[in-house]
C-alpha cells in the first residue's frame, strides 16, 4: 500500500498509509476525516454552571422551569422540534445535577401552578367578588379531587417529553394531584362563605366521611376536645422524663387524633407513629428499671433476677445480733387483716405457711434478732417471688407473703445507723417496686421486658389511692404510669386497615406525598395549630409535581 507524507498548515508532517491505488489527494481527504473524528471524540462540552454561584443556579433552575413549559407547549403545536427539546435537555443537564438548580426548578414549577390562581384571587379580592376569590384559592391549592386532578394532569402534560412521557406524567400528576386536593379539602381551612342569589349562606366545615381502608383517611369531625388539668400535669411530667406525644395528644384535639389514628393504621404512614411508641416504651422501661435500682432499656428476666439478687445482698448486711422487740398485738392485728383479705383465695389459712408460722412463734416470744428477722425476710421474699413469677406458683400466696415480709422489714429497720438505715430504706423501696411490677399479669412482659403503662396505672390506682389518685406520690414511676393512662390511643386498630394490601402501583404512588407530610406533621409539633391547613395546601402541590416525576421516571 502506498505511503504519503502530508504537511499540515502548522508545519507538522504526517505519514498516511492509503489503500492500494489511492492518490495523494484521496489520502489527504482520509487524513482530514480521521483528524476531525479524533477532535470530535476528544471534545468535552463546557459545563455552563462551572462558574455560577448557588443563588445563580437557583434562579437559572427557576427560569428553566418557565422555558420548559413554553417549549413543551411549543412542541405540542409544532413550533418546537423534538431535536430542539433534546438539545435543550443536553444543555440543561449540568444545571439539574446541582441541588440549587433542582430547588429553583421546583420553585419555578410551583410558582407557575400558583400564579394563575393568585392572579384570579387578587382580581376577585379587588372586585369584592367571593366567587372569583374562591376560584383563585381552589387553583392555588386545590381543595377538591376534581380540581387537583385537572391541574396535576394538565400541567404535567404540557411539560417537554415524548408523548409516552407526557401521558404517564399527566396520569400520575392527575392521580396524586387529585388525592392531594382531596386531602386539602378535607383537613385544610374552610373556604370563604359565599352567598348565592337567594342569599343562602354556605359555610364549609372541616368534616369528611370516608369509609374503608387503603389510602382513605376516615372520619374527621369538627374539632372538639382539649387537655384536662390532669393530662396537662401528666404531659409536663412525662416530657421531662423524655416521653413524646403526637400533635393530637399534645393539644387534645379530637380531630387531629382521629386523623392520627387513621394514619397510624396504614402500613404506608405508620412508621413515624411506631417510632414515637417505641421511644415512649423505652422511656417507660428505663423509669421502671431505675425504680428497682437497675439501669436497663427493658425489664426482662435477667434484669429482674439481677435486681432481686442485689437487693438481697443489702438485706444480708442488716443481719446482726441486735434484738428487736415485736409487738404481739400489732402482729396479730396485721395477721387478722391478711386472713380477711385473702379469705377463700388460699388453700388454707395464712398461718398454714411454714414461714408465717415461724414469724408467729417469734412474735409470741416478743423479740427477735436482726439475723433471725433477715433470714425470715429473705426466705419469704424468695418464696413470694417464686409464687409470683413461676408458671406453677400461687400468686395470691405470693401477695400474702409479701405483706407479711413488709412487716418483718419494718422490724429489721429498727436500730440501724444512719448509713445502713438509708441503704436499707432504698433497697426496701426498690423491693416494693419490684413486687409491684411482678404481682399482676399484664403489667410486665418478662420476655420482651416491656412495661404496660396503662395496666401499671390501674394497679397503682387500686393499691395506693392516696399516692396515685390524690397525687401524694410524685415519683418517676408513678408519673410514668399517669402519662401512660393519660395518653392512650384514641382509637384501637381492628386490623382491617393494617392488613389491607395496596392493590396497584397507582395506589402506592398516591401514598407518597402523605408519607412525607406525615413525617413533617410529627416532627414539628409546634406547628400543630396550622398543620391541617399546611397539609391541605401542600398535598396537591406535592401530588401533582411528584406525579410528574414518577411518570417521567417510569418511562
Amino acid at each position: 500500500m502506498p505511503v504519503f507524507e502530508i504537511t499540515t498548515p502548522d508545519g507538522k508532517v504526517f505519514e498516511v498509509t492509503a489503500p492500494e491505488g489511492a492518490t495523494k489527494d484521496q489520502a489527504l481527504v482520509m487524513a482530514k476525516t480521521e483528524y476531525y473524528k479524533q477532535l470530535r471524540d476528544s471534545y468535552v462540552p463546557r459545563n455552563p454552571t462551572a462558574n455560577m454561584s448557588g443563588p445563580q443556579k437557583f434562579f437559572a433552575g427557576m427560569g428553566k422551569s418557565i422555558y420548559d413549559t413554553g417549549r413543551g407547549i411549543g412542541n405540542l403545536v409544532g413550533m418546537v422540534s423534538d431535536e430542539e427539546l433534546s438539545r435543550a435537555k443536553e444543555l440543561d443537564d449540568p444545571l439539574m445535577d446541582t441541588g440549587a438548580g433542582i430547588a429553583g426548578n421546583v420553585a419555578g414549577h410551583i410558582g407557575q401552578v400558583l400564579a394563575p390562581g393568585g392572579l384570579l384571587h387578587a382580581v376577585g379580592k379587588t372586585a369584592n367578588a367571593p366567587r372569583l376569590m374562591n376560584a383563585g384559592r381552589e387553583l392555588m391549592a386545590p381543595t377538591s379531587f376534581k380540581t387537583g386532578a385537572g391541574v396535576g394532569a394538565g400541567y404535567n402534560f404540557v411539560q417537554p417529553g415524548t408523548m409516552q412521557e407526557r401521558t404517564a406524567s399527566a396520569a400520575f400528576g392527575g392521580a396524586l394531584g387529585g388525592a392531594g386536593g382531596y386531602i386539602g379539602g378535607k383537613i385544610g381551612l374552610p373556604r370563604q362563605p359565599y352567598q348565592g342569589a337567594m342569599r343562602t349562606s354556605v359555610q364549609a366545615t372541616p368534616e369528611a366521611r370516608i369509609s374503608g381502608g387503603g389510602y382513605n383517611y376516615g372520619h374527621v369531625t369538627p374539632d372538639t376536645g382539649g387537655l384536662t388539668s390532669g393530662q396537662e400535669a401528666a404531659l409536663s411530667a412525662g416530657q421531662k422524663m423524655g416521653f413524646k406525644t403526637t400533635p393530637g395528644q399534645a393539644s387534645g384535639s379530637r380531630a387531629f387524633q382521629q386523623l392520627e389514628a387513621k394514619l397510624e393504621s396504614q402500613p404506608m404512614t405508620s412508621a413515624p407513629f411506631n417510632a414515637i411508641k417505641d421511644s415512649n416504651q423505652t422511656v417507660l422501661n428505663r423509669v421502671a428499671a431505675k425504680a428497682i435500682g437497675e439501669t436497663s432499656d427493658n425489664l426482662d428476666t435477667a434484669t429482674l433476677a439481677k435486681a432481686h439478687a442485689r437487693i438481697g445482698e443489702v438485706y444480708k448486711d442488716v443481719a446482726d445480733d441486735a434484738v428487736r422487740k415485736i409487738d404481739e398485738d400489732q402482729f396479730l392485728g396485721a395477721l387478722a387483716d391478711l386472713e380477711d383479705k385473702f379469705d377463700g383465695l388460699l388453700p388454707g389459712t395464712i398461718l398454714d405457711n411454714p414461714l408465717v408460722k415461724r414469724f408467729y412463734l417469734l412474735a409470741e416470744k416478743g423479740k427477735a434478732t436482726g439475723r433471725q428477722l433477715q433470714s425470715l425476710a429473705s426466705k419469704m421474699g424468695r418464696s413470694a417471688y417464686k409464687n409470683m413469677t413461676s408458671a406453677g406458683g400461687d400468686r395470691d400466696m405470693g401477695l400474702a407473703l409479701y405483706s407479711v415480709k413488709d412487716h418483718v422489714d419494718s422490724l429489721l429497720a429498727v436500730g440501724l445507723d444512719e448509713t445502713r438505715g438509708a441503704a436499707f430504706k432504698e433497697a426496701r423501696n426498690q423491693y416494693r417496686n419490684l413486687m409491684l411490677l411482678t404481682q399482676r399479669n399484664g403489667i410486665l412482659n418478662p420476655g420482651s421486658g416491656n412495661v404496660h403503662g396503662n395496666a401499671l396505672g390501674g394497679l397503682l390506682q387500686q393499691k395506693d389511692k392516696a399516692g396515685y389518685l390524690y397525687g401524694k406520690n410524685q415519683s418517676d414511676l408513678y408519673n410514668a404510669a399517669r402519662f401512660g393512662q393519660a395518653f392512650r390511643p384514641l382509637f384501637g386498630d381492628s386490623g382491617t386497615a393494617t392488613r389491607s394490601v395496596v392493590p396497584s402501583a397507582t395506589d402506592m404512588a398516591l401514598t407518597m406525598p402523605t408519607n412525607i407530610l406525615t413525617e413533617a406533621y410529627l416532627k414539628y409539633p409546634q406547628l400543630t395549630g396550622h398543620t391541617g391547613n399546611a397539609i391541605g395546601r401542600a398535598a396537591p402541590l406535592a401530588g401533582l409535581l411528584g406525579g410528574g416525576m414518577v411518570g417521567r421516571e417510569m418511562y
